[in-house]
This record gives C-alpha cells, structure tokens and sequence, in this order.
C-alpha cells in the first residue's frame, strides 16, 4: 500500500470513528427513552385489556340474566323480578 494511500485511510479512519461515535452518543439516549416510553404504553395497555376484559365477562353475566329472565315462561316472569327484587333489599 502507497503511503498517500495509507495517509488517506488514517483521516477517514480519524473522521469517520469520532463522528459514529458522536452519532451513538447522542442518539441513543433518544432510542432508549422511545422504548421504555413503548414498553410503558404496552404495560398501560395491557392493564387496561385486562380490565375491560373483566368488565365484558360482567356484561355477559348480566345479559346472560335478563335472557333467562325474558325467556322465561310469562308466569315465571313475575317470580324472577320479585326475586331479584328481594336480592336487591
């Protein structure tokens, strides 16, 4: 290898390491805060999933009670209203 070729290769080297460096440097702190700001939001999100998974098994529950009760025979009808009624009191 030439000296100048040598002598080029030593300045890119010497430019192109420092400015990665700088680039990491001032980069990474960014990507870093941009994850934890994701994993927090999955965090976030997968609470609240679980939450309104359990408040969809209510609904389900309470839907599943008023069809029972609005199939039912129309002289079971009234029995199944005072019953919840009284459950209520």
């Amino acid at each position: 290898m030439s000296r100048e070729l040598s002598d080029i290769l030593i300045v890119l080297i010497g430019i192109t390491v420092p400015t990665i460096a700088i680039l990491i440097a001032t980069m990474l702190p960014k990507w870093v805060a941009r994850r934890d700001w994701h994993r927090e939001r999955a965090r976030r999100l997968r609470a609240d999933n679980a939450g309104l998974r359990d408040e969809i098994g209510a609904v389900k529950d309470r839907v599943a009670g008023i069809e029972r009760i609005v199939t039912d025979d129309g002289h079971r009808l009234t029995e199944e209203i005072d019953a919840l009624r009284g459950a209520r009191n």
